[in-house]
């Protein structure tokens, strides 16, 4: 009994142990891509860092228990000054006895421009905001229905209307 124990925790250490190394060559091998990209694009790349970007008027930024951004890209894109990054954040969770810890990753671009807009919030359609659909406060709805069952749009509606047109 004792043997098939430690046979069954060493494959499942070697297994844990594939997926660790999967996932690292995953991220070096975007890491690598993207860096490559800012190269031939002008663009320059920071592997990880520029924490100050949080500091943007964002909800996702601040969401989280902890969080980082990695693989940024900064410099003048197509005549726009741009920052490019990816953004994770991770959240305790109670699992059993003890805390596990969910991540989550987007790939975000932050541009400012020269321009007076409403605010827009543009958010994936949840659990939350499906219960206040169902009590009254509905989100602004578009044409589309299967934009409009994923995602829930907030703000300005005649805005939001020109702003998420069917080329968007």
């Amino acid at each position: 009994m004792n043997e098939t124990l430690l046979l069954a925790l060493v494959g499942l250490g070697a297994l844990a142990f594939i997926a660790y190394l999967y996932e690292a060559n995953v991220k070096h091998r975007r890491a690598q891509a993207l860096a490559a990209f800012a190269s031939r694009n002008d663009l320059t790349y920071h592997a990880a860092g520029l924490m100050d970007i949080l500091s943007s008027p964002f909800r996702l930024f601040a969401q989280g228990d902890s969080r980082g951004v990695e693989n940024v890209l900064t410099g003048v894109w197509r005549e726009l000054p741009v920052t490019v990054f990816d953004f994770w954040y991770s959240q305790t969770r109670p699992v059993g006895k003890g805390v596990g810890r969910t991540y989550y990753h987007f790939s975000c671009v932050v541009a400012q421009i020269d321009a007076a807009c409403p605010g827009l919030a543009i958010a994936r359609e949840d659990l939350a905001s499906r219960v206040a659909d169902g009590l009254g406060f509905q989100d602004i709805q578009l044409e589309f229905d299967a934009f409009n069952r994923a995602f829930d749009v907030s703000g300005d509606r005649s805005f939001a209307i020109a702003f998420l047109d069917g080329a968007m």
